[in-house]
């Protein structure tokens, strides 16, 4: 089993309701304990190193930093679907995106996804699968959207040594 890893990520409960039961049915990250969410930066710092320091960084920058910091309201408008097998939620605007950005100039040396999608699209993933699958899950969503919420904070989520996502902690986005 690859060594755990960290995330920082938007949790967001109140799409549960909305896409919980076809998340648990075709999103191993769901199957692991991670709640619906949009990431922010994966993978980050390796758990063995998260250390005060690291979490009084987050906390700062979340609190205080202009480009980070402040509530987000989350508007998902649309369905989308990635190449690669993979339908979501997408949002309307960029404002995630500019704090994707804002966070992964902060942390260099943990780019979003490593770096792999040079412009990566802040999403909340509904379902793998093949077209079938994905069709299915966007026919049993699309009369539910928009799904707008907002986020007061952000979440350091861990997996431990048997693959299961769990939150650590929490930072407000404001003081």
């Amino acid at each position: 089993m690859p060594a755990p890893r960290s995330s920082l990520v938007f949790l967001v409960p109140e799409a549960d309701p909305l896409v919980g039961r076809l998340r648990l049915a075709h999103d191993p990250a769901a199957r692991a304990g991670l709640d619906a969410h949009v990431t922010l930066l994966f993978p980050f710092v390796p758990p063995e190193s998260i250390d005060g320091a690291v979490l009084r960084r987050l906390e700062d920058q979340f609190a205080r930093d202009p480009e980070i910091s402040g509530d987000v309201e989350l508007r998902f408008d649309r369905l989308a679907r990635f190449p690669d097998g993979v339908s979501y939620l997408a949002l309307a605007d960029e404002a995630v995106k500019s704090k994707i950005r804002a966070l992964a100039k902060a942390w260099p040396e943990y780019p979003p996804y490593e770096g792999r999608f040079p412009d990566s699209v802040p999403h909340l993933t509904v379902a793998h699968g093949d077209d079938e699958v994905l069709a299915s899950a966007e026919v049993a969503l699309a009369s539910a959207l928009p799904l707008v919420v907002t986020v007061r904070f952000a979440s350091l989520i861990i997996e431990d040594d048997a693959g299961r996502w769990l939150e650590q902690t929490r930072f407000a986005l404001h003081q």
